[in-house]
């Protein structure tokens, strides 16, 4: 597995089947300094175990009502998890995902995703996560 030296996060797909080999992946993962979101989390057995390991839990705005993301933070209350409010379009959607206590929000009412060549794109943000790292490096070498 191939990351950048800086923390990222990594976000585990719905469709993800919870396993041994991607609990243990995922542990991994978080003892090198990397956070795991919970893409499209609702409440069901599967995804209990991964509940542990989660720094973030992504809720679909489009998916859950509003019952049901009031059932999911209840469950979750008691953990040190962020939630994210995703597919927010709309003030109001905002409004509520505020109300609601939502930690981050993703979605169209924020900006619009923007295409960019595939090559030239990850090459240019490797690059610049990697030169910022040397430079945070540099940095604590010098204090």
């Amino acid at each position: 597995m191939l990351l950048p030296p800086v923390p990222v996060v990594v976000e585990v797909l719905e469709t993800v089947e919870i396993d041994e080999p991607i609990l243990s992946i995922c542990q991994k993962l978080k003892t090198f300094g990397h956070a795991i979101a919970l893409d499209d989390f609702q409440l069901h057995g599967s995804n209990a175990s991964m509940i542990e390991l989660a720094e973030f839990v992504k809720v679909d705005f489009k998916l859950c009502n509003r019952d049901q993301r009031q059932e999911i933070f209840g469950c979750l209350k008691n953990k040190p998890i962020r939630f994210v409010a995703e597919k927010i379009e709309t003030a109001e959607e905002l409004e509520a995902a505020l109300d609601e206590g939502f930690d981050l929000f993703q979605g169209y009412y924020f900006a619009r995703p923007v295409i960019l060549s595939k090559e030239k794109s990850y090459v240019s943000w490797f690059h610049q996560i990697r030169l910022r790292w040397l430079s945070m490096q540099g940095r604590a070498r010098w204090r």
